[in-house]
């Protein structure tokens, strides 16, 4: 189900499997210059990019020691992403979700402001219960 959260902003519940294949098919992966999945953990932003890595060849995995963007589409948590600017964001996760704690809060609060144009969040119906 997709539902509306305000200007160019959606929120996409999705179960297993089917994250995986509506990143896939996020058409604006393919259109944007600057594209960002952002994540809780850097072990889902690890999962996110090995199974992006086929279709997407120039994806990129941000660690703590890198220091450069060179363009394209990045997967990193969210306490990496803190000051930086995409055309598109997608926020989701997979296995640990945004509980109702001040971190959580603050975390998914930067994960949803790195957006500059498009952003979805993807969730697990039982994940991201900060999300309507």
């Amino acid at each position: 189900m997709k539902v509306w959260l305000g200007q160019n902003l959606w929120s996409v519940m999705a179960t297993g499997p089917n994250v995986s294949r509506f990143l896939l098919k996020s058409s604006y992966l393919k259109q944007s210059q600057k594209r960002l999945i952002v994540t809780k953990t850097e072990t889902d932003a690890k999962k996110i990019y090995s199974k992006m890595l086929p279709v997407f060849p120039e994806i990129q995995l941000l660690k703590d020691c890198d220091t450069a963007y060179g363009g394209g589409i990045m997967a990193l948590p969210a306490y990496l992403s803190k000051g930086l600017e995409f055309d598109a964001v997608i926020v989701t996760c997979i296995e640990d979700d945004y509980a109702c704690s001040n971190l959580d809060i603050k975390l998914l609060y930067v994960a949803i402001t790195r957006a500059l144009h498009k952003m979805d969040i993807i969730r697990l119906p039982e994940k991201m219960k900060l999300i309507p």
